[in-house]
């Protein structure tokens, strides 16, 4: 009998103690109250909602409170925890009250002990508690950053906007600049236009020949004239002078083209080859000028300028 029965029963007695000490690795000592000293002194509003914030986000539930006492509960998956949660300014301590599914007891010594997980759930509870002490700061610091950032974009705005309004401002001045250039070049290109059908072109046809000459007082000439010789190799020739005189065109017999008032001798005299086929002279001057030939023969050409800041020319074969 004895030989039958004692593999079972020691199989029994090895069973029961692999699952004492299975059940051995998840039950630690109880600490019954964890203090936590803090950094700095907090205003006790601020802690009170600090640690309402953190027992809130831990899904503890506040059961009853006093002046810095709370008293909160854990329901979770069959598991009851209840903590005391007592805070001054300068510290906060967690204490264990009671608990359902979390092996707590005492151990053979006397000593009560408990699962494990208890001390994991009081060190996310303070790392919370602490997280949300400094959530003002934290949230402070962030709005602060927030206020900068919205100032340096309003700042950057404004100054698009200037930017782009100076820009405007430019692209319509040059717009503007370029629409007077171009009106003014249109004027330009009409006045050459309407001065070009005015200026008489000579290509042979009979000039006009003046009978005589009034010749002015001898005390109203100023003689500044000088003498040019023009070849068929000379292509520009300037000629300095001054345009004045009191004798009026009309009383020299000039043609109503010829409108002025002229001095009784001559500015320049030119002297042209007969191998020039082609003659060409153009006032540069300011004013009214008035350019009037007169050849030897008598011939008289003349051209006004018609005013406008224009100049007068002649320009054509003339007879031999």
């Amino acid at each position: 009998m004895q030989k039958t029965f004692a593999p079972r029963t020691a199989a029994l007695i090895v069973a029961a103690v692999l699952g004492a000490a299975a059940c051995g690795r998840g039950i630690v000592p109880l600490n019954p109250t964890t203090p936590v000293l803090l950094q700095s002194q907090a205003d006790p509003a601020e802690l009170r909602a600090a640690i309402i914030r953190a027992l809130e986000a831990r899904r503890y539930t506040t059961e009853s409170e006093e002046p810095g006492v709370l008293v909160a509960r854990l329901q979770n998956r069959g598991v009851m925890l209840r903590l005391r949660l007592d805070y001054s300014p300068t510290d906060y301590r967690i204490t264990y009250l009671e608990s359902t599914g979390l092996d707590h007891r005492l151990d053979p010594d006397g000593n009560p002990v408990i699962s494990r997980r208890y001390d994991g759930w009081v060190a996310q509870l303070r790392r919370t508690i602490d997280d949300e002490l400094g959530r003002p700061a934290r949230e402070a610091a962030e709005a602060e950053e927030q206020q900068r950032q919205h100032e340096l974009a309003v700042l950057e705005q404004q100054r698009n906007a200037e930017r782009e309004q100076r820009d405007y401002q430019a692209r319509e001045a040059e717009r503007d600049r370029r629409a007077q250039v171009e009106q003014q070049r249109l004027r330009t290109e009409q006045a050459r236009a309407e001065a070009e059908a005015r200026r008489p072109i000579i290509m042979n046809h009979d000039p006009y020949v003046v009978q005589g000459m009034i010749q002015a007082p001898r005390q109203r000439v100023r003689s500044r004239y000088a003498s040019v010789e023009l070849t068929a190799r000379v292509r520009m020739r300037w000629l300095e002078g001054q345009a004045e005189g009191d004798i009026d065109s009309t009383s020299l017999g000039l043609p109503e083209s010829c409108r002025g008032f002229f001095a009784g001798t001559p500015e320049h005299v030119v002297r042209v080859r007969r191998d020039v086929d082609y003659l060409r002279l153009e006032t540069d001057a300011q004013g009214d000028p008035t350019l009037m030939l007169v050849a030897e023969d008598g011939s008289v050409y003349c051209d006004d300028d018609g005013g406008e800041g224009l100049n007068s020319r002649i320009e054509g074969s003339f007879p031999p």
